[in-house]
């Protein structure tokens, strides 16, 4: 991940204000009152019972691209990323190593899709995974994340009952009772945000701002 601030600012190409583009990533976390040790014997379970060909069925799915032509155990390449009219950004992602991940062949990336998809993935305390999730809010200046899940309801639970309170406890999450009384639209733009902003494009088509063409008006009354 890089720090967003190196980015152009988005709002140049479009006019839209910098502050109403909002950037929400995936994650899937797997939380509990665990140690180290067991954090990570956790994930090697949930990892037995992933399966490598429906890692790539859903990788394939996801980007158009047919990874399966590429030998299971094979490094990929920037030149595979090169495929037409796909999701070519997404293939090309996995050409960049890291210390935790030293190749990209495509049984990892079915490994890594099996369980979290193509988003990170948060393993262990609720503090140490707040602490990620933290660390993206700042670094990629995120306003959300769409929580995915590996066990249902269990992934649900730990994220209720374990890491909501913590997000709460540092000020990133609303108070219960706070986003009880919040409309949808408001628990993506703040509280007061009720309604779309003026400066959206659907705002022209408020019924009480919308001015109907008048060539279609005269049309409509012929």
């Amino acid at each position: 991940m890089g720090d967003i601030s190196t980015q152009p600012d988005p709002s140049d190409a479009n006019g839209t204000p910098k502050k109403h583009i909002l950037l929400n990533a995936f994650d899937m976390s797997t939380v509990g009152h665990l140690s180290p040790g067991q954090w990570k014997a956790k994930y090697e379970e949930l990892q037995k019972y992933a399966s490598v060909v429906g890692g790539l069925v859903l990788f394939s799915g996801w980007t158009g691209i047919d990874i399966s032509r590429i030998p299971l155990d094979q490094d990929i390449t920037a030149a595979d990323s090169l495929e037409a009219h796909k999701v070519t950004s997404m293939l090309d992602a996995f050409t960049t190593t890291s210390e935790d991940v030293p190749q990209w062949t495509p049984r990892v990336v079915a490994q890594k899709a099996a369980i979290g998809g193509l988003g990170p993935v948060g393993i262990g305390s609720p503090q140490r995974v707040a602490d990620e999730m933290e660390r993206w809010i700042r670094e990629a200046d995120l306003d959300g994340f769409n929580l995915g899940y590996v066990t249902t309801p269990g992934t649900f639970e730990e994220v209720v009952d374990l890491l909501i309170p913590e997000l709460r406890r540092r000020g990133l999450y609303p108070a219960s009772a706070e986003a009880d009384g919040l409309t949808a639209r408001e628990k993506v733009y703040g509280k007061g945000q009720r309604e779309l902003r003026a400066d959206h494009p659907g705002s022209q088509y408020k019924y009480e701002v919308y001015q109907e063409e008048a060539a279609v008006a005269e049309t409509e009354v012929s």
